[in-house]
């Protein structure tokens, strides 16, 4: 027999009822925006074709992926591929920029969002590459070479890409010593215009 009158025990299967129903209903919103948002990066990205709908075409623009990322990142704030996404785009229109203008918006959007990819998942490849590279692109390469250094070539030094990786940002400096840093690399250095390049700063550095 119970020690609680029968008038508790309702009350209380109806509280517990309730909070399951309350629980339920925030897992389907919360399941159905990350849908919805996963959607529009499919979307943005690939595009679609096929069945009865019209095709769509994926989208390049930097500005318009922008503008989608950040919407989907106000529905579902954990897809770090959406932003890496978009800061891919956004470096590869600063590259194609004809003013001054155009490059310093497209370049702070590649920074932004590359940021924003690399704060959501410190380990995806794509996003510390474009990272860096936005960061080097901002004209400021030592931190981008000791970001590289650090939080990359520190966690998976066994990586050859990652060391090659590392050389072409020490090739963008004019520091000495990020050139000798360079240098030391060749051992790691798989592709042969790189390796090429390498052996004649070797040469150049008497090393």
């Amino acid at each position: 027999m119970s020690i609680f009158p029968a008038s508790f025990r309702r009350r209380c299967r109806l509280v517990v009822g309730c909070l399951l129903v309350v629980a339920g209903l925030f897992g389907t919103v919360h399941a159905v925006r990350a849908a919805i948002a996963q959607r529009l990066y499919l979307k943005t990205k690939y595009g679609f074709s096929g069945g009865v709908i019209d095709p769509v075409e994926k989208t390049e623009s930097a500005v318009e992926v922008a503008r989608r990322a950040h919407a989907a990142d106000r529905l579902y704030p954990h897809n770090y591929y959406f932003p890496s996404y978009a800061a891919r785009r956004a470096l590869t229109e600063a590259s194609a920029a004809r003013s001054s203008e155009d490059f310093r918006d497209a370049l702070a959007g590649a920074q932004f969002f590359a940021k924003r990819a690399v704060a959501l998942n410190p380990y995806d490849g794509e996003s510390r590459m474009l990272h860096a590279l936005a960061t080097a692109e901002a004209g400021r390469v030592r931190e981008a070479i000791d970001y590289w250094r650090e939080h990359v070539l520190a966690r998976e030094y066994w990586s050859e890409a990652n060391h090659e990786f590392f050389v072409r940002l020490c090739l963008r400096s004019r520091d000495p010593a990020d050139l000798a840093a360079a240098a030391d690399e060749l051992p790691f250095a798989r592709d042969p215009e790189l390796r090429t390049k390498l052996l004649r700063l070797r040469k150049q550095l008497g090393k």
